[in-house]
């Protein structure tokens, strides 16, 4: 793809509606950021029931143009406790009906498992910029050939 085949896809994404817009942007994003999810999902501690490592993901907000990687919680998932296990926590405990302190534990956050979301990040984020503007351009020649758009 030359230069003036990359201006005119950017021309062509100007003029297309705010709803595709985000829909190219976040086709690309998803496809960008594979490398970290399955990297995120490979240092994930398995634990019992392998809960966690199953969630992480691609997390897409409704009314912004972006995506998160982090354990999922809905549709199925069940990572209620990644941000635990990625940041640590500080002894936990409850009292009981009888006044006794029940300690329930705590989560290290300079364990090997710790920040294993924040590592892949980072080891990821090179390859995901370089393949990030290629992923988009695909995106929209995509969506042009689908909708006979020139």
């Amino acid at each position: 793809m030359d230069d003036r085949d990359m201006v005119r896809l950017g021309e062509a994404f100007q003029e297309m509606q705010g709803a595709d817009q985000k829909k190219i942007f976040n086709d690309a994003f998803r496809k960008a950021t594979k490398p970290t999810v399955q990297l995120a999902q490979s240092n994930a501690p398995v634990g019992k029931t392998g809960n966690l490592r199953r969630s992480i993901g691609a997390i897409i907000p409704r009314n912004a143009v972006a995506i998160i990687i982090g354990a999922r919680q809905r549709g199925g998932f069940k990572g209620y406790h990644g941000i635990i296990v990625e940041e640590g926590t500080e002894e936990r405990h409850y009292i009981t009906r009888r006044g006794n302190m029940h300690k329930t534990g705590r989560m290290n956050s300079g364990a090997h498992y710790a920040h294993f979301l924040k590592k892949a990040v980072k080891q990821t984020e090179p390859e995901v910029l370089n393949t990030m503007g290629n992923e988009w351009y695909k995106a929209i020649q995509k969506y042009m050939t689908k909708h006979n758009v020139r």
